[in-house]
């Protein structure tokens, strides 16, 4: 169940940082996060056991309040906030720096709590492959993931009609092979 709340929680607070910075009425992205929250509690809290039917079913209604959001058509830089948990999710870790990007007219990223937990189950795969190991029984669910994650990077980028150049680092010793498993995706 925590999982699930870990992903509900991630949907709201990207579809957030998606809406916040062209929302056409002042307010209105923060009470579909509001009402969001509030449908997420409801199921929570009470039902003891969650089945992937219940919490998809929250996750569309979540998905579909947002879309109620009203929206200016307009471009707005996409600045990333990376680091340590406090750092990316404190507001006193990181100075502010949301509301700070948010009233220049940024639109912030950043990465959900469920991918630092996938950072966090194959970190031990790169660290096997920097600290001198040939061989790695982890390699086959790090490529996945990598091609995985490349393959999404790609369609959340092409559907912005803007050029774009993304760049993304991925560990390795010498050969490259989860480098080349990228291409994969």
């Amino acid at each position: 169940q925590a999982l699930y709340g870990v992903i509900c929680g991630d949907l709201i607070m990207l579809l957030r940082n998606q809406c916040l910075p062209y929302e056409a009425e002042k307010g209105a992205t923060e009470q579909a996060v509001e009402d969001s929250v509030a449908m997420a509690k409801e199921l929570f809290c009470h039902h003891k056991l969650l089945s992937w039917g219940k919490v998809s079913k929250l996750m569309k209604e979540i998905l579909a309040r947002f879309n109620q959001v009203k929206r200016e058509k307009r471009f707005c830089v996409k600045v990333g906030i990376v680091g340590e948990i406090y750092v990316k999710y404190s507001p006193l870790g990181n100075n502010d720096l949301e509301s700070f990007l948010l009233s220049e007219g940024c639109e912030v990223v950043c990465p959900g709590l469920f991918d630092f937990l996938l950072y966090c189950t194959h970190n031990p795969v790169f660290d096997n492959d920097l600290y001198g190991t040939d061989h790695c029984p982890g390699f086959a669910s790090a490529a996945k993931y990598i091609a995985t994650s490349c393959m999404e990077v790609y369609q959340d980028a092409r559907v912005y009609d803007t050029g774009m150049v993304c760049i993304i680092e991925i560990m390795g010793r010498h050969a490259g092979w989860l480098a080349g498993s990228a291409a994969l995706a």
